[in-house]
Formats: C-alpha cells, structure tokens, sequence
C-alpha cells in the first residue's frame, strides 16, 4: 500500500508552480504597474496642490508689504507735515533775524533726522 503517489505529487507541484508563473507573468505584473502609476498620479496630484499653495502665500505676503509700505509712506508724511507745520508756526510767532533763522532752520533738520 502505498500511500503517496509520486506522479501524483509531481504533477501537482509542477500546477502549481505553472499557476506560479502565470499569475507572476499576467496578474502581479500588471496589478503592480497600476498601482506604481496610480502612486505617481497622486504624488503629481499633491506637488501641484502644494506648489499652487505655495504661490498664493508669496502673493498674499508680497500684498501685505505693500500695504505696510503704504501705510509707512503715509505716516511718515504726516509727520513731516506736522513738522513743517510747527516749523512754519515758530517762524510766524517769532520775528527771526538771520542767525535766529539759521537755528531754526539746524533743530527743523535735527527733528527731521530724529524720526528715523
């Protein structure tokens, strides 16, 4: 009595490794690629989201200067009105001879350099 037939088993693992070869040469292959392009789509899909990303923040920041150097212009203009203002003020108030003049003339600069 024999219990194990040996064709039997032979033919078996030969199917086997048939089915093996089949599946690595027509299903895995394929099913690999699909998903190594699916990968690469999604990562695309991402880089282009992240890069698009990236150039609204440059834009909104490059605004937002703007709109600080804006309102710096503004307020150093203010300044200097209000300067030529007090200026102009002093000299009406006063009656200046020239090195009266002159003096006011140096603090006027002095003022103006000390708002930087």
């Amino acid at each position: 009595m024999n219990l194990i037939d040996i064709r039997m088993v032979g033919t078996q693992v030969l199917g086997f490794l048939l089915l093996l070869w089949g599946l690595s040469k027509w299903a895995w292959g394929p099913l690999t690629a699909q998903l190594e392009a699916r990968r690469q789509k999604v990562a695309g899909e991402i880089r282009e989201h992240a890069h698009k990303e990236a150039q609204d923040r440059l834009a909104r920041a490059e605004d937002e200067m703007m709109r600080e150097r804006e309102k710096a212009k503004e307020l150093l203009k203010e300044q200097v009105i209000a300067l030529s203002l007090a200026t102009a003020e002093k000299i009406l108030k006063t009656k200046l001879d020239e090195p009266a003049q002159r003096k006011l003339a140096g603090q006027f600069i002095d003022e103006v350099g000390a708002l930087r």
